[in-house]
Parts: structure tokens; sequence; C-alpha cells
């Protein structure tokens, strides 16, 4: 974020005018130096904003920006899989190419196993975005020690890279994804409904004209078995699975109990 202009940046950058979580440093109430990332959120992603201020800070930069919108999810979910060669993205990593040149495994637990995080720095970003540059637009894993005051490391986590993109397809922190809105009416039917175009409007709160029906989803929670590609929605359709069998990630919902309109949280622990 830009905090001036309060407008959605893609930078990488330690000036407070880009400064991450909320926009303020954190208060004295966390076992952290005064100068740590994790307590000044400087050079951390923006957090704590609604999936309509992220999409509403985007638009300020001009027609056809846009924060997450699902094409770009969809990208990074299908070439994952395509180019890894398996629906388990927390696979074992594994750097040696097979007998084919093709590359194997995934990135292992990555970023998502902070261990107490509320206690660390209220569940504000934990992971610099400058985390992951040195591998440039390679693939791997990147080392980063999460540390207290006392320079103790209370995490060692090992950074996804998929070909420069950081974090890619999952991390410590959970991403709205804009373009997409789920309809459900508990038990009944969850209904998937994308936008046909980024540079139209978009409200998350209500389905319009510019929107079409992709799918449905389960109405209960459980590892994903299936999921549509209509689209370009990525959304699971049959769930029943575990986390060594189908693609090994879980799907949560409140369906059989909460009729309303939602929102896509992805990518997090």
């Amino acid at each position: 974020m830009d905090r001036t202009e309060q407008k959605l940046c893609s930078v990488i950058s330690t000036d407070p005018r880009y400064r991450g979580g909320n926009g303020n440093a954190l208060g004295d109430n966390y076992p952290l130096a005064a100068d740590a990332p994790q307590k000044t959120m400087l050079g951390m992603p923006a957090t704590a904003l609604s999936t309509t201020a992220f999409g509403t800070y985007a638009r300020k930069r001009g027609e056809g920006w846009e924060a997450n919108w699902f094409v770009a999810r969809a990208v990074v979910e299908y070439l994952f899989e395509i180019i890894m060669g398996t629906r388990n993205s927390q696979a074992a990593f594994n750097a040696e190419l097979d007998a084919n040149g093709l590359r194997q495994g995934g990135f292992g637990a990555g970023a998502t196993n902070m261990p107490n995080w509320g206690t660390y720095n209220g569940y504000y970003p934990v992971i610099p975005t400058s985390v992951g540059l040195e591998l440039g637009d390679g693939v791997g894993l990147v080392d980063y020690s999460v540390t207290n005051a006392d320079g103790v490391a209370v995490y060692q986590c090992k950074v996804p890279v998929f070909f420069g993109l950081v974090n890619a397809g999952f991390g410590n922190l959970w991403r709205w994804v804009r373009g997409l809105t789920v309809s459900q009416t508990a038990g009944e039917k969850t209904e998937v409904f994308v936008a046909k175009s980024m540079y139209a409007a978009f409200d998350p709160a209500n389905i319009g004209e510019g929107m079409r029906k992709t799918c449905e989803c389960p109405q209960r929670e459980g590892y994903i078995i299936k999921k549509s590609y209509e689209g370009l929605c990525c959304m699971p359709t049959s769930v029943g699975g575990s986390t060594a069998t189908y693609y090994c990630d879980y799907f949560w919902t409140n369906a059989a109990t909460q009729t309303g309109l939602r929102v896509r949280a992805a990518g997090g622990a």
C-alpha cells in the first residue's frame, strides 16, 4: 500500500510510505526488537484490509488494475500442477529433475507453521517481502529465521519461490480472491460466480449481470477430491480426500449452517 496516496502497489520497499500490516508499527506488548520488521511493519505486505478495500485502492491506479483477481490466482494453481507435476503443493521439495528433465515435488510446509503467532505479533506479517529475491526468477526454497528481541529464532521456515513468485500458492497469509463470489443457501447449494471482465465494476456483496455461474461447491468441509476450472474459478466440487490423496488441500466452508454471499480466502496456513 502507498499509505500517502492510499493506492495499492506492487513494490518491495522499507520506506514508511509503504508500511505493511495495517499501516502502523506494533506496540511494545510483543517480544520483538524495536527495529524488527515484524514490529515496524516496514517492508511487509499490507494486511487487515477487506476485499472491497483492496479492490478500491488497486483501481485508484487506473482502469484494469485489481487486487489478486481470480484469474491471477488460477494461473499460479494450474501452472504449479503442470510444471511441478503434482497436485500436492506441500509435498517435499526436490531440486532434481526427473529422468525426463521435468520438475518433481512440491514446496514442503513453506511458511505455514508459524508457532504462537498471536502472541508473537498479533497475526501480522512475519515474512518480509524481500525474502526470496536472491533466487531471482528461479524455483526453490529460501531459508528465513523469525526471531525474538534477543535474536533467538522462534521459527525457521523455508519460503517457496516459483519462477520468482514468492510464497507461490500458499504461505502464512490468507489472500482475498477478487472477481469471484460464492452464494450459499444453507442446506441446499453453494454456487460460484466469476466476473466476466476485470474492467467491470465488482462488488462481492452483489451478483450482477456481469457475473457468470461456473460450478457448485460442497456444503461440507474436507480435503479436496475434485475442483472445477470452468471460467478459471479453481473451486472444489467434491471433498472427502486426505493429506496424502487427490489435491491434499483442505476446503473450509460454513455453508451447511450459513446463508449469504462469501468471498474466497486462499493460500493461507
